[in-house]
């Protein structure tokens, strides 16, 4: 995998991921922005689509390059995070790139992380979807559950001076 995601749930409606993209994602995007570009630019002295890339990335301008392969990875990134969504966002996320180090240097820009903020806004939970939110954070206990607390003897049954047998009226 070429990033990681840290998730921050603060709020049930609102999400924002931050997707650490490592180098090896950044370089194979810098390849393939290269080659994109030598199919369509003519550098003096070579024919279109034969110029070497350190040609090419000077025809270009290197910042311009940084620039466009960073705005190709966030795309890409959002676009593969968002498919792995179980609920899909009321509007489309919007993602920015943070933590770009370049400064104008293709040496440092392929060696860095590039880090991108991404936050979106889910639709209210349906009833539905909260009972199971419940549910999955408070078990409720049932006679013959593995997990006893002080009121359930061995067989899983409640103890018989247990206020809550005859409220319940579980045996």
């Amino acid at each position: 995998m070429y990033y990681d995601i840290i998730t921050d749930n603060s709020t049930p409606v609102e999400r924002k991921l931050t997707v650490t993209v490592y180098p090896d994602m950044i370089r194979e995007y810098w390849d393939k922005n290269i080659s994109k570009l030598k199919k369509d630019i003519t550098v003096q002295g070579f024919r279109k689509g034969t110029a070497p890339n350190h040609l090419v990335e000077r025809h270009v301008g290197i910042k311009e390059l940084i620039e466009t392969v960073a705005e190709d990875v966030k795309v890409d990134v959002i676009n593969d995070v968002v498919k792995n969504f179980s609920r899909k966002p009321m509007s489309p996320p919007r993602g920015e790139c943070v933590l770009l180090v370049s400064e104008g240097k293709k040496s440092k820009f392929l060696q860095s992380n590039l880090e991108i903020e991404i936050s979106y806004f889910l639709p209210p939970p349906t009833p539905e979807e909260i009972e199971t939110d419940i549910n999955r954070q408070h078990r409720v206990l049932t006679p013959g559950d593995p997990v006893q607390n002080e009121t359930q003897d061995s067989s899983g049954g409640f103890l018989p001076d247990d206020p809550r047998k005859e409220v319940t009226g579980l045996e």
